[in-house]
């Protein structure tokens, strides 16, 4: 059987645009893993995470145990450690991967696709692992981009690391045109655009075709 991993970064309780993003990526794996997808949780608990997937009607399988609870438990501290040194002190200018937690080899064999929502899970797992079953969503502005185009910082990657996933063997994604263009400009590789939907997106359709007036 052909299963699927989908590795979630998100807090269910903030309902963004890139929350927004995430469950229209679910909702395209289970259509195209019915029955066979899994979602490893990263910042929310296993139980706030199956709440939310029953509440949006979503048919997944969370995992859980000892290595699922690691994973959050380090995510939480990598989060926190780096909003305390990088953007409130200042003592760092990104966050690092001072602890790890690799996903298991067992894990890797498991699935024939692991899609990674946000390029610093990749690293906090060791994703590098998977090669080619893995896909990255480089779903935010990163890195050095930050100060040279003026966007608002919050999780920052060193540029080595952001560098390291687009020349590893995995497969990355970028969300729009324009981030295709800077990360071909910084690391001289141009990747596929999967672009953002808003979630009304349909009504804005339906009302194309619609006779208005003038």
């Amino acid at each position: 059987m052909t299963r699927a991993l989908y590795i979630s970064p998100l807090d269910m309780t903030v309902n963004n645009g890139m929350l927004q993003r995430q469950a229209q990526t679910l909702a395209a794996l289970v259509t195209m893993y019915p029955g066979c997808l899994d979602i490893l949780s990263l910042a929310a608990a296993p139980k706030t995470m199956r709440k939310w997937l029953l509440h949006n009607g979503v048919q997944a399988r969370v995992l859980d145990g000892p290595r699922a609870w690691a994973a959050y438990a380090c995510t939480t501290a990598w989060y926190v450690g780096g909003v305390a040194f990088c953007n409130k002190l200042k003592w760092a200018g990104h966050f690092g991967f001072p602890f790890r937690i690799p996903l298991s080899q067992a894990w890797l064999d498991r699935y024939a696709t692991i899609i990674c929502y946000y390029p610093w899970a990749y690293h906090l797992l060791e994703l590098e692992r998977g090669g080619r079953k893995v896909v990255v969503d480089l779903g935010d502005i990163m890195a050095d981009r930050h100060s040279r185009i003026g966007t608002r910082r919050w999780i920052s990657l060193a540029a080595d690391d952001e560098r390291a996933i687009l020349r590893s063997t995995s497969r990355s994604l970028a969300i729009s045109e324009s981030d295709a263009e800077e990360f071909e400009h910084l690391y001289g590789r141009r990747l596929p655009v999967v672009p953002f939907c808003p979630a009304n997106a349909d009504r804005l359709v339906a009302l194309s075709r619609v006779e208005r007036p003038r």
